[in-house]
């Protein structure tokens, strides 16, 4: 017998008891269906043998919560309410008088049900019309309740998504009924305390679960619970006599309540993870976010004490090992201590771009364990137009890739849950060995990479089909690429599974980007921040508005034009210190974005680390041609600035005049390595913009930034349609 069988036939016998033994004590109960069929699981003439059943043994339907106070009373409730329920069940409650309570999705009305998420079996049925509910209606004996307007689970979503759900539905229900609706079921049983708030305050009376529980005086009026009619045995033989208890019977249901095993899942956690990442690369990635999930719940205090005796540690090593620093500190009589040392680092000159290329190898250090934290050269493709270069600590590297688990984790990933990264790839210029080994890596890490640099319509379509398909936990993709995305699903009308949540980064994530991605994805979008230089700076969390600051690893300021500390709901340039990169500090680095301080200090969520705001970094512009494809501007700052830049391009921007139609403006210092790369940037543009695309370069002295100090490095001239 297959294991789901067994645990179907378990979980049949055990509720059977239940009745049994309820039977004896008089308990009341609601129970919960959904299609009933002659080819569902249970058909009608099941279910007039459990209605015979009840009524048996001395059970009397009801239609109101209240009067489930008396003993054995039962409510009958039906969820989804597909079309069968009018030709084979509406017919046995007219024949046996029984009122019933009909749980409606309002978005599928006269449509086939398709939420993503619900059981393989109840997906592509056909909901019940309009016309159909105003009949039976009119019968009294069903009661109209909210089930949401599209059925998708709350507890992950904002706020506001919730009320629209839910208010949708209510009007659609309101408009046939003629009066306000008093019954609202979560969808799929899932309910937390911010949820049940929201329904309260939308003037709810009774909101029913799917917690197998009899109904009692002390029971929740918003979280009723129900047992599955679904399982019963589909005969009138219920007679088991066994001297039980509900205890056993909870028992029992926690234990069939296992999640279902995944193999992939369960291989990447307990062999690849400890194999490669531990054993063969020796990272304490995995120690490392242990540390992360469990010291984010620490006080405001906590933190920033730790915070600063690691910053006066940096800023320590700097003075004895640094010649850049040391200079600094020496030259401008500075004195630190750690009881001063968020005042004392003030008296160090911000950092900039500049900086780091005139004096590269003085930002060194030339400490003894130099080559013991393995140093490796890292490339940046230069947000504000510059690419960059600078040294990074193998440590970096780990505390980074930690960072991001945890984040993702926030948006609602365990680790070897399956993901799929809506991200560049490389593919287009390096060698199939690195290719191979990137693939290799994706799939070690359940991540499937679905290629930002090539969004066509047929491309985009056959996202959605993936998403549909994999139902990912997650989805990581650039702010401009999913914002695409959902733009073309709402235009298409297309169905598109809603994962846990969706992280965002490369970019401002503006208001109405975010706002629509959540309404198409039906999750929330967590705002993830950082960059080449420092990848996990921080990131939005559940309650979704401002952006949690990753304070073991970094230090951050919002500067003014003076270098000062800007106030709360102030707007200044963002600074980071980088705590742990030995190797080539970065202290007080100007990253080239923008973002304002936070006027609460902290989160209701109750994480210890700082906030801000309205992060406004680089500004972008997405390329299209004309058959509808869409470029990111990440796609010309990875291979411009990075990989075909061989550091002869100190500064660059990159003009669409027309759909086949590119100026590319270049700061040059070499202009013979220029010529020698000349035609292979051009074929690379030309391959994602079309072969017709014709690709101009124009070299000049400088380019200049906007008044208030952006850098557009990409500008799109092509209107949109």
């Amino acid at each position: 017998m297959k294991k789901s069988m067994l645990r179907e036939a378990v979980k049949s016998l055990v509720l059977n008891t239940m009745i049994t033994f309820g039977k004896k004590k008089n308990n009341s109960f609601v129970v919960v269906y959904h299609d009933i069929s002659p080819t569902s699981q249970i058909k009608p003439v099941d279910f007039e043998k459990q209605i015979k059943f009840w009524l048996k043994n001395g059970f009397e339907f009801v239609s109101e919560v209240e009067e489930l106070k008396n003993p054995k009373r039962i409510i009958l409730t039906f969820d989804d309410a597909y079309a069968s329920f009018e030709e084979c069940v509406f017919p046995l409650l007219k024949k046996y008088k029984l009122p019933a309570v009909l749980f409606i999705p309002t978005d599928y009305l006269g449509k086939k049900f398709n939420d993503g998420i619900s059981k393989k079996e109840y997906q592509d049925k056909k909901i019940i019309s309009t016309a159909s509910l105003k009949r039976m209606h009119k019968s009294k004996l069903v009661t109209l309740g909210c089930h949401t307007h599209r059925h998708l689970t709350l507890p992950d979503k904002n706020e506001n998504f919730v009320k629209n759900e839910i208010e949708k539905s209510t009007q659609t229900i309101r408009s046939i009924t003629k009066k306000s609706c008093n019954h609202f079921c979560y969808p799929l049983g899932k309910i937390n305390a911010a949820t049940k708030s929201i329904v309260k305050r939308a003037g709810f009376s009774y909101a029913f679960g799917l917690e197998p529980k009899s109904f009692g005086n002390q029971t929740d009026r918003l979280k009723i619970p129900r047992l599955d009619g679904n399982q019963f045995l589909s005969n009138d033989q219920l007679k088991l006599s066994m001297n039980t208890t509900l205890n056993l019977y909870f028992f029992l249901v926690e234990l069939l309540q296992i999640k279902k095993v995944e193999p992939v899942k369960l291989l990447v956690n307990h062999f690849i993870n400890p194999l490669f990442w531990e054993k063969i690369k020796r990272t304490q990635r995995f120690d490392m976010l242990k540390y992360l999930k469990k010291r984010q719940w620490d006080s405001m205090e906590q933190n920033k004490k730790e915070q600063a005796e690691k910053l006066y540690n940096l800023i320590k090593h700097t003075h004895n090992n640094v010649p850049y620093y040391q200079k600094i500190i020496q030259e401008n009589k500075i004195k630190y201590s750690k009881k001063t040392i968020f005042e004392d680092i003030k008296k160090i000159p911000v950092l900039t771009q500049d900086n780091i290329k005139k004096n590269f190898e003085t930002l060194k250090s030339k400490d003894k364990n130099y080559k013991k934290r393995n140093p490796f050269i890292a490339y940046s493709g230069g947000s504000t137009g510059r690419p960059k270069k600078f040294v990074m600590d193998k440590i970096v590297g780990m505390q980074c890739s930690a960072g991001m688990d945890l984040f993702q984790n926030w948006a609602g990933r365990d680790e070897g849950d399956y993901a799929i990264k809506l991200w560049g790839d490389a593919s287009l210029v390096k060698k199939f060995r690195e290719r191979l080994r990137n693939l290799i890596l994706r799939y070690m890490t359940n991540t499937e990479l679905v290629t930002a640099f090539d969004m066509t319509p047929k491309n985009m379509l056959n996202y959605v089909k993936k998403i549909n398909k994999k139902r990912p936990k997650i989805i990581i993709a650039y702010v401009e690429n999913i914002y695409e995305l959902a733009k073309f699903i709402r235009k298409k009308n297309l169905k598109v599974h809603s994962p846990k949540g969706i992280i965002t980064g490369s970019g401002t994530l503006f208001p109405h980007m975010k706002q629509e991605i959540e309404d198409v994805f039906c999750c929330n979008v967590f705002n993830q921040y950082g960059s080449r230089e420092a990848s996990a700076i921080g990131c939005s969390c559940e309650k979704q508005k401002e952006i949690h600051i990753n304070t073991f690893n970094y230090y951050l300021e919002i500067l003014d034009n003076n270098f000062q500390q800007v106030k709360p709901g102030e707007t200044g340039k963002i600074h980071i210190t980088t705590l742990d990169n030995y190797s080539m500090p970065l202290i007080r680095y100007d990253i080239g974005d923008f973002g304002t301080e936070a006027k609460y200090k902290q989160c209701r969520c109750g994480r210890g680390w700082p906030l801000i705001t309205n992060i406004e970094g680089r500004e972008m512009s997405m390329f299209k041609t004309k058959k509808g494809k869409v470029i990111p501007a990440l796609f010309f700052i990875h291979h411009l600035g990075v990989l075909l830049n061989k550091e002869f391009i100190t500064k660059y921007q990159i003009i669409q005049n027309d759909y086949d139609n590119i100026t590319i403006k270049l700061v040059l210092t070499n202009q013979q390595k220029f010529e020698e790369s000349k035609e292979e940037l051009r074929s690379i543009v030309k391959k994602v913009m079309g072969k017709k695309c014709k690709v101009h370069f124009e070299l000049v002295n400088d380019i200049k930034s906007l008044k208030n100090g952006k850098y557009l490095y990409t500008i799109s001239k092509v209107k949109e349609e």
